[in-house]
C-alpha cells in the first residue's frame, strides 16, 4: 500500500533544469521514457523519510526514487544531507504544471512506495526534531535563505541533520 502524501506545489529556485541535465538523460535511460527537462518542487506539512539504499539512480550527493503524482509516474529527488524531508522535487516524461494545470499552492497527492519509505529513520527524536524545526515554516525552504543558513548552521546542524534526507 503506498504512503499517501499531501504537498502544496511551489516555486523552486530554477537549479534543476542546469545542474540535473545529465541526470534527467540517465533517469530516462533507466526508465525507457524521455523525461523533460526542469522538476516540480513539493512541500509537505508530513515528514518522510525516504531509504537512500531504495534509489533507483544515485549521482553524487542526489538520489532518485519511483513515485506517483496523481496517478501520473514520476521520479523523486532528493539531495543528501541538506534537503529537508517534506520538500520533495519531482521529475516526469511530461510537465506535470500543464498536464495537471498546477499553480503555486496547489495541492496534490502524491504517492509513494511503502518500500522506499525509511521507517528506521524516522525515529521519535527525528519527529520531534523535525516538528521543532520545520512544523510552521516548511516552505522556508524556498523563501527565506536566511533560515537554512540557521538551520545548516555548525551549532544547530548537531540537531537537524535528523529532519534531512540522509544517504
Amino acid at each position: 500500500m503506498p504512503v499517501q502524501v499531501r504537498a502544496r506545489v511551489t516555486h523552486g529556485r530554477k537549479l534543476a533544469s542546469m545542474s540535473r541535465v545529465d541526470d534527467v538523460a540517465s533517469i530516462s535511460m533507466i526508465e525507457g521514457v524521455e523525461f523533460v527537462q526542469g522538476s516540480l518542487n513539493l512541500v509537505s506539512n508530513t515528514p518522510v523519510w525516504l531509504d537512500a539504499g531504495s534509489a533507483i539512480y544515485k549521482s553524487g550527493a542526489q538520489l532518485f526514487w519511483r513515485a506517483s503524482l496523481e496517478g501520473t509516474p514520476v521520479i523523486l529527488n532528493r539531495w543528501v544531507g541538506g534537503c529537508p524531508v517534506h520538500v520533495f522535487e519531482v521529475f516526469a516524461a511530461v510537465r506535470l504544471r500543464d498536464v495537471l494545470g498546477l499553480e503555486d499552492g496547489d495541492a496534490v497527492n502524491l504517492e509513494i512506495p511503502d518500500e522506499i519509505v525509511s521507517r528506521s529513520d524516522a525515529s521519535l527524536l527525528g519527529r520531534l526534531l523535525w516538528q521543532l524545526f520545520w512544523r510552521y515554516r516548511t516552505r522556508q525552504i524556498y523563501h527565506d535563505g536566511g533560515y537554512l543558513t540557521f538551520v545548516r548552521s555548525r551549532a544547530m546542524s548537531r540537531y537537524t541533520w535528523r529532519t534531512m534526507q540522509s544517504g
